[in-house]
């Protein structure tokens, strides 16, 4: 495999991760009463999610992996309608669209 698809490929996957991370501290508000382990879920998926991307970092330039990771917007907005139920409008769906492109444009030229 290619160490620079390597790299898009965990910059990805560590925006999911801080996605995640997200979606807990979301959860993790005072009125549910299982607040601890919002904020620890919160926590390790934060630490998963900086392991990846410095492993990212060793074979990307900066700018291109900081680019990719502004995918982090557009699946916190995903998760957000799918787990928490939040209404996302038409303008937000096109937001994700363009930050997707993006990203896959940087991706498809780094």
């Amino acid at each position: 495999m290619n160490p620079v698809f390597g790299g898009i490929l965990l910059v990805a996957l560590s925006t999911v991760f801080d996605s995640f991370s997200q979606i807990c501290m979301k959860k993790a508000t005072p009125r549910n009463r299982v607040t601890a382990v919002w904020i620890g879920s919160a926590i390790l998926f934060s630490c998963v999610e900086a392991v990846l991307y410095t492993f990212a970092l060793q074979v990307l330039a900066v700018g291109i992996a900081f680019a990719i990771s502004g995918l982090s917007f557009a699946t916190v907005t995903v998760l957000a309608r799918v787990l928490l139920k939040e209404h996302v409008t038409m303008t937000r769906w096109i937001g994700v669209a363009l930050i997707v492109t993006g990203a896959s444009m940087v991706a498809a030229y780094a």
